[in-house]
């Protein structure tokens, strides 16, 4: 996944400062982890490849900087939307489904992490759920629909750790 092409989609939006685009970013952390992204090095990259310009507009007694995307811009972006990805499949790596890979039948009494991993998982289902999987990107069907397959996938998720747990448990001694 392209950082700088997340932050062209957000800028198409309407112009903003970084701190705003920052914010947007977060929002999108169902997605794809962006909350600690720092966006001004992208921006002054993207600035420098043409694809962004800034201007500098008063607000609140300071001076911020404020982008917004240039026909290059639009045109880069259109280009990445039209490329087919690299990979379909997952590749982030999620380090509770390795350790219960790696574990066995012996470290069943180890696993007590695995309850808080699924109330975890539960509170965020629960967030989402709370959320309405409301207008992730703009409110476009396809986001939307992005959205909606996060969550089911999440439930999935919370479904195979529970089928974990329940046969750690039963593999405990007596």
């Amino acid at each position: 996944m392209s950082v700088p092409h997340i932050v062209l989609r957000v800028l198409l939006a309407g112009a903003s400062h970084g701190y705003e685009i920052q914010k947007k970013l977060a929002e999108l952390r169902d997605f794809y982890p962006l909350r600690n992204v720092n966006v001004y090095p992208i921006l002054r990259d993207l600035a420098e490849q043409g694809l962004v310009r800034s201007r500098v507009e008063p607000t609140n007694a300071r001076f911020k900087k404020v982008y917004e995307v240039t026909e290059a811009g639009h045109r880069a972006l259109d280009r990445w939307l039209d490329t087919a990805p690299e990979a379909t499949h997952v590749e982030q790596r999620d380090p509770v489904a390795i350790k219960l890979m790696l574990a066995t039948d012996c470290d069943s009494d180890r696993l007590g992490w695995l309850e808080k991993a699924i109330r975890d998982l539960t509170d965020e289902i629960d967030r989402l759920e709370q959320r309405g999987v409301q207008d992730p990107g703009g409110g476009s069907p396809l986001a939307r629909l992005t959205a909606d397959y996060w969550l089911t996938s999440q439930i999935r998720r919370r479904s195979y750790l529970c089928e974990a747990l329940r046969i750690a448990r039963s593999a405990e001694p007596n």
